[in-house]
């Protein structure tokens, strides 16, 4: 999509990357290094060379912020955007590469929950520290501690 407009070949307005940055709040920067390192494909770029960001990228690019919030790897996430290049011939691949990040994400969520019982008691502990400690932890408490 190289054009001097700021427009795709079918007539769709596109973003520059501060507005892009501005709708994502991703820096330029990262904004970038997502397109050198894979995750992007090249964006749209003007006659003067300026990155110009259609509908479909910033699609996507939500979409890679949902990954990356739910902590997937950058690793995994361009091998899911290499998957997603090759086109619908690896639909089936992408689902399993979802649905073990779901799994895996669902066990941080339980293993989170598991501690939360010891971390209410030390905190109740905490509060109640005697008025000499000034909110400290004493020797005996930090022994506590994970």
């Amino acid at each position: 999509m190289t054009s001097a407009e700021p427009v795709t070949p079918g007539g769709e307005p596109t973003l520059t990357i501060a507005q892009v940055a501005e709708r994502t709040g991703l820096t330029h920067d990262t904004l970038r290094y997502y397109e050198k390192a894979g995750l992007i494909e090249r964006v749209g770029r003007t006659g003067g060379n300026q990155r110009r960001y259609a509908a479909a990228d910033l699609a996507w690019l939500e979409f890679l912020l949902r990954l990356r919030e739910t902590g997937m790897p950058i690793a995994e996430m361009q091998r899911f955007a290499a998957l997603r290049s090759r086109g619908d011939a690896t639909v089936a691949d992408r689902l399993a590469m979802l649905r073990e990040h779901r799994a895996a994400v669902a066990r941080r969520i339980r293993a989170c929950a598991a501690t939360r019982p010891r971390w209410t008691t030390r905190s109740t502990t905490m509060s109640g520290c005697s008025k000499g400690s000034r909110g400290r932890m004493n020797r005996h408490e930090h022994e506590h501690l994970p």
